[in-house]
């Protein structure tokens, strides 16, 4: 080959990225699976699989970024937040109750998404 050894590896390691996204749309996002009758449906089911594979990845470059790795998963931190209940009625809209637990995680990942 013409190219150096770090182009290679480079190529590995970006080859071996996309495989691991793949395997997180198949096994975390579950979206392998079509059983659906037309090609509408499928172009649906498919463009939901990549915007939930985007915010997989957003959060998990978060996590990385705070050093949190060893703590929380994406999917940890999504259980972790659906806590949080918001009320919208008419003109009305206002956030319940933030549990403990979800304001100590956004401030770990500095967030603030929470009005104090």
């Amino acid at each position: 080959m013409d190219k150096s050894p770090q182009e290679i590896y480079e190529l590995y390691k970006t080859r071996d990225l996309v495989e691991r996204h793949f395997n997180t749309l198949k096994n975390e996002i579950q979206a392998d699976l079509l059983y659906l009758g037309d090609w509408i449906a499928i172009f649906g089911h498919l463009f939901i699989g990549f915007l939930c594979l985007n915010l997989y990845c957003r959060l998990m470059i978060l996590i990385k970024r705070e050093g949190l790795t060893a703590q929380y998963s994406p999917k940890d931190v999504l259980l972790t937040f659906s806590k949080v209940m918001r009320i919208t009625y008419d003109e009305f809209d206002q956030v319940t109750e933030v549990p403990k637990k979800v304001r100590e995680l956004e401030k770990k990942l500095k967030l603030n998404l929470f009005s104090n």
